[in-house]
């Protein structure tokens, strides 16, 4: 007040001040690191909880790294997931709590960090409670599938191969992976990783997902194929591949061989011989059916060339399904060339034997 009053005798006052503190009454303010639905978060970091000023327990007692972890919930996605073990620690200034889960967390996890109203300032504000969720980063490297699978056998020769992803891929060196650099990628060889190199074109997918390996020609029958793919891709988040490969074998694409015995324009034979076929693999019916003692005759024609008569025979196959005999019921004609001849058989593989047939002579 300054000096404006006086008293009754005109005595003035001298001018006078004071001054006082008003009392804080605001709760002390907390930033979480990370952020509430921040993604990523590398799965190795701390959390951290920073206040504006000290704190303290609200029952007045101070925090201290031994009692600070009953404060804190960290749990797996939400407040009723599964607890994560952490050891959490305050700072000198009982500003910072940082809390350090015990292992890093799962890839893309979701995670959720909790304070209680269960802290104060000096001048007993206690904070309300408080939590965020955020997520992990993706840590884990795309997975894939090869076509045909590892160790796979009778592939059609004319078959493409293909590398699926689980995730959008690229090279690692962040670099988009396109048509023109996919082949670099790629290893395609005969047999195995030592072997020669098959000539093939790559392609990759719109969704980048999906390569294709096109060989420029059919593969050789029964051939052994390695691919493979190296650590030289990764999804978006860094994680790379590990090097992968397969082998798989083409199929059976050579229709079978046949022998006879006795061998076509042979000297002559004796008149009491019967004749046999010997193929290079088992053989069956063109219509996938069996080849039996009981339906083998069909298959066969024995006749004289002279005049195309026919002999009568009874025929038998072996139980591999390889070598058919030919019994004639007489013997053959003395001086007489015999033709034997066979329809049309095939592999299990479909690869028809076209209808054959030889000559020979006989003499008594």
């Amino acid at each position: 007040i300054g000096a404006t009053v006086e008293d009754l005798y005109d005595n003035v006052i001298s001018a006078s001040s004071i001054s006082f503190t008003v009392a804080d009454s605001i709760a002390p303010t907390i930033v979480f690191d990370p952020e509430d639905s921040e993604s990523p978060v590398p799965v190795t970091d701390n959390i951290t909880l920073t206040f504006n000023e000290a704190i303290r327990n609200t029952d007045n007692s101070t925090l201290t790294n031994v009692n600070v972890d009953s404060l804190i919930t960290l749990k797996d996605s939400d407040s009723n997931g599964s607890d994560i073990a952490f050891n959490a620690t305050i700072d000198s200034d009982k500003k910072i709590i940082t809390i350090d889960p015990d292992s890093s967390f799962s890839s893309e996890q979701s995670v959720y960090v909790a304070i209680g109203a269960t802290v104060e300032d000096d001048s007993d504000n206690a904070i309300t409670a408080s939590s965020i969720a955020f997520t992990a980063a993706d840590s884990t490297a795309p997975s894939l599938d090869f076509t045909p699978a590892d160790s796979a056998t009778g592939i059609a020769i004319n078959s493409d191969i293909t590398i699926a992803f689980d995730e959008a891929i690229r090279k690692t060196d962040d670099s988009p992976i396109i048509n023109t650099n996919v082949d670099s990628l790629i290893t395609l060889k005969t047999t195995n990783s030592s072997g020669s190199d098959i000539a093939f074109e790559a392609v990759i997918d719109s969704s980048k997902q999906l390569i294709t390996i096109s060989p420029s020609s059919d593969f050789s029958s029964e051939q052994v194929v390695y691919v493979a793919i190296g650590a030289t891709v990764e999804d978006d988040s860094d994680n790379a591949i590990s090097a992968s490969s397969i082998t798989f074998t083409a199929a059976d694409a050579t229709a079978p061989t046949v022998a006879f015995v006795p061998p076509d324009t042979t000297s002559c034979i004796p008149i009491s011989s019967n004749v046999s076929l010997t193929f290079s693999e088992a053989v069956r019916n063109t219509d996938d059916s069996a080849i039996t003692n009981s339906n083998v005759g069909d298959l066969i024609t024995l006749s004289y060339t002279s005049d195309g008569s026919s002999v009568a025979f009874t025929a038998t196959i072996d139980s591999d399904k390889k070598v058919i005999i030919v019994n004639p019921d007489s013997d053959f004609t003395s001086g007489q060339v015999v033709s034997v001849a066979i329809e049309s058989v095939e592999d299990a593989s479909n690869n028809a034997m076209s209808a054959t047939s030889g000559t020979f002579c006989v003499v008594d």
